[in-house]
């Protein structure tokens, strides 16, 4: 099928949308369906309590059920990932043909891999992993935001699925504000991720735990802000997202000890100049990274 002709039909699709997970992220995609689109949007979540504010507040048209489930064209897992993982038993065999699963999970590799297996058994379903680049430092339903992912990227994995459903897929993604979603391999994802997400959330948490965190008032400015924010989050998804990518994030790690280290050393040392072309490197790779 023609590119034009798989637009014009994704175009004209009135989508069913269920969403698995009301927290941070699957409130404000719900929101953001809602605010920005046409489109049908049912949800669920275990907590009763975030499942009631959902209702109340219209984030969902309906609760998600059993009943509900075979209508659902696209499905959205907004769980921590070995959630999902455990959730498709019960979800995936009973969507109808054509329809899509998507996840919003932090990592890639171990959610794809349960895709692919059930890719296997549901040939006539799509599975296209997914990680929406944004969040906030507080989690739950309260702080959801339908303007959060307003020029965010999107990373996509396909797994397995024709082509309008990854055009149905990015389709929603820009109409709720994602630019340029881009589709990549789950080990490249985890691979990179490992740097510009789990290693920042790890360095910023170990650097709130020094010993003079406690003293910075009046002495500390928006440098001190910037690299202790990402410290504050959900620790249970966060130590789930670090152990599911632990080879990479041991790497990242490892790698940032190690510069840490030769500079310390240089202070020790009293080597100005070594300090000075440390600094430089990285003015320099700064600019590099600001250019791309």
């Amino acid at each position: 099928m023609k590119n034009s002709k798989v637009k014009e039909q994704t175009e004209k699709q009135n989508l069913k949308i269920g969403i698995v997970g009301l927290g941070l992220i699957g409130a404000s995609f719900a929101l953001a369906l809602n605010s920005k689109t046409e489109f049908e949007v049912l949800g669920f979540d275990i907590a009763k309590n975030t499942l009631n504010k959902a209702k109340k507040l219209n984030i969902i048209k309906a609760v998600l059920d059993d009943k509900k489930l075979p209508t659902i064209d696209v499905l959205i897992f907004a769980t921590n990932p070995r959630t999902t993982i455990k959730l498709f038993g019960k979800y995936v065999p009973y969507l109808k043909f054509g329809s899509i699963v998507f996840d919003l999970g932090g990592v890639k590799q171990t959610v794809c891999n349960e895709m692919w297996a059930y890719a296997d058994t549901y040939e006539y379903i799509n599975f296209i992993g997914g990680h929406p680049m944004a969040g906030r430092e507080f989690s739950g339903i309260d702080f959801a935001d339908k303007n959060l992912f307003d020029n965010a990227s999107m990373l996509l994995v396909d797994v397995k699925s024709d082509n309008v459903a990854k055009a149905t897929l990015l389709y929603i993604c820009t109409r709720i504000g994602f630019k340029e979603p881009k589709f990549t391999a789950a080990s490249e994802h985890d691979k990179i991720i490992a740097y510009t997400s789990q290693g920042c959330h790890a360095i910023s948490s170990a650097f709130c735990q020094n010993s003079l965190s406690l003293q910075h008032k009046g002495f500390s400015a928006g440098s001190f802000r910037d690299l202790t924010r990402v410290a504050r989050l959900n620790s249970n998804l966060w130590s789930e997202l670090f152990i599911d990518n632990k080879d990479n994030l041991a790497d990242c790690l490892d790698e940032f000890i190690l510069t840490l280290q030769e500079l310390n050393t240089k202070i020790k040392e009293g080597d100005e100049k070594a300090i000075k072309s440390f600094l430089e490197n990285g003015n320099i790779q700064k600019d590099k990274i600001d250019k791309e």
